[in-house]
């Protein structure tokens, strides 16, 4: 996979609801339908594509569930310009590269890509994705995608590598799903599924655009709405605030 490359990041494409953060599917769909257009390119999906923790009926990480969500999200009406878009690109004959993000480790597994490959009507042998590209010793390898260049490759890397509250050993999770054992997510990650998206719901639809989540949700929340922040720490993790 050699050329021209187009990296799209952190699009969080979830099965659209009223507490959603990607309302963009059109623009989405029209820039995907003007790469397809273009001469050949690869198109590099640099995780968080998706937002799989956000999907209203989210109920914890369940790689027997991964596929069936995947697939409600790609054909849901409402992101039909997304599809049409992605389809566009694999019909024109481009290369993508579909690589896990902290919200989308999902599309580390074998039964997902093909699922992708499947909707998009991509070829298998047309998409790439994350592969080890570092062993650090006596830490977690690095994994993402490698463009060669004459002048030294370039290296697309999801950015949780570096965030010890998100990170996700892409090898440890591949080997998980593969042997059927549990596979638990990060701190980040279950701060989204238990506190944000319940924040989302109850009237504080930005909650998920403040960063560092871990160290500035819940104190600002408890700046902002001391009721609702105690009664979440309370409901979620049995912490008593007075």
């Amino acid at each position: 996979m050699a050329g021209r490359y187009v990296v799209l990041s952190d699009i969080h494409l979830t099965v659209p609801h009223a507490w959603a953060a990607f309302r963009d599917q059109i623009e989405l769909g029209a820039l995907l339908s003007h790469l397809a257009a273009q001469p050949s390119l690869t198109l590099v999906l640099a995780g968080d594509t998706f937002d799989f923790l956000m999907l209203a009926d989210y109920d914890g990480f369940d790689a027997s569930k991964s596929a069936a969500r995947l697939e409600a999200i790609l054909t849901h009406p409402g992101n039909a310009p997304v599809l049409a878009g992605l389809r566009a690109v694999a019909a024109g004959g481009h290369n993508v590269v579909l690589l896990a993000g902290n919200h989308d480790p999902e599309v580390l597994q074998p039964d997902v890509r093909a699922a992708f490959a499947a909707r998009t009507g991509l070829a298998p042998q047309r998409l790439g994705g994350d592969t080890v590209l570092y062993e650090p010793p006596g830490r977690s390898p690095v994994w993402g995608y490698r463009i060669p260049a004459a002048a030294g490759d370039a290296w697309i890397v999801h950015g949780d590598r570096w965030d010890p509250s998100n990170f996700i050993d892409r090898g440890a999770f591949v080997e998980a799903v593969a042997a059927r054992r549990p596979v638990t997510l990060p701190p980040g990650s279950q701060l989204v599924h238990r506190v944000v998206r319940r924040l989302k719901r109850e009237s504080y639809g930005w909650v998920d655009q403040v960063k560092p989540e871990l160290g500035s949700v819940l104190p600002l929340l408890l700046y902002l709405d001391w009721t609702l922040a105690t009664r979440v720490l309370k409901d979620e993790w049995g912490i008593g605030v007075r």
